[in-house]
């Protein structure tokens, strides 16, 4: 399924975190998206859309949008991330293993339209396991990651990387963010099994829509293909 998506934007070269909304191109307010809507209301003093993904690469893998109707561009604001950290830690005891993670612009975010990808896996992610420095252990991961486990640090990291113009990937899990600071997508070419490179990926899981490949593909050759993207 996840070999049939459209690249969009993701397939750009983009070397910015912001640029503007447009209305013209694909985002999640289109009229024809409204039958895909899993679930639309208010939480926390934020107007919600949500939408099942219908290209999964992780397990109940949704698409969240937050004040859709103001149009955010996909740049994140102080407002948003501390309603997704706030927004894990409210659920992270009766869904077992939820995640939220964000792409910014320029670190294979499709859409240019303000959302986040939720997720429900109780097995650790790679770059979740004890063996990297980033969680106390001894092996450096292939990419600059930081496990930050306060939300005013997190998000006091987040803004250095704005002020730097420093693309970026997070992974919100209850009580602690990984934040992935990366080289923007198009400064190095990614090989043909890798369909880009985004939280997923920076966070060790490949996705691949053929099966020669994936049976070819080892720990080694993912190593290098993510210190490539190492700033």
């Amino acid at each position: 399924m996840r070999a049939l998506r459209p690249a969009r934007s993701s397939g750009e070269v983009i070397k910015m975190l912001k640029r503007p909304f447009n209305p013209d191109a694909f985002h999640f307010n289109k009229s024809f998206l409204e039958p895909e809507i899993f679930w639309q209301g208010v939480m926390n003093d934020v107007e919600l859309r949500i939408f099942y993904n219908k290209f999964p690469f992780a397990a109940y893998h949704l698409l969240i949008v937050p004040d859709f109707k103001q149009c955010l561009p996909q740049f994140l604001t102080e407002k948003y991330h501390f309603f997704i950290w706030n927004f894990v830690e409210q659920y992270k005891n009766c869904l077992t293993g939820l995640g939220i993670a964000y792409n910014s612009l320029g670190a294979y975010a499709s859409i240019n339209q303000l959302h986040f990808q939720g997720f429900i896996e109780e097995k650790l992610l790679p770059i979740e396991e004890d063996l990297w420095v980033h969680n106390g252990g001894d092996t450096a991961y292939p990419l600059d990651c930081q496990k930050v486990c306060n939300s005013v640090e997190i998000w006091k990291v987040i803004q250095q990387l704005h002020q730097s113009s420093q693309a970026y990937n997070l992974l919100y899990r209850g009580g602690c963010c990984y934040v992935v600071a990366r080289k923007f997508q198009g400064e190095e070419v990614v090989p043909d099994w890798m369909q880009g490179m985004a939280w997923c990926e920076v966070c060790g899981v490949q996705t691949l829509g053929n099966k020669k490949q994936f049976n070819r593909l080892n720990q080694d050759e993912i190593t290098k293909v993510l210190t490539t993207e190492r700033i």
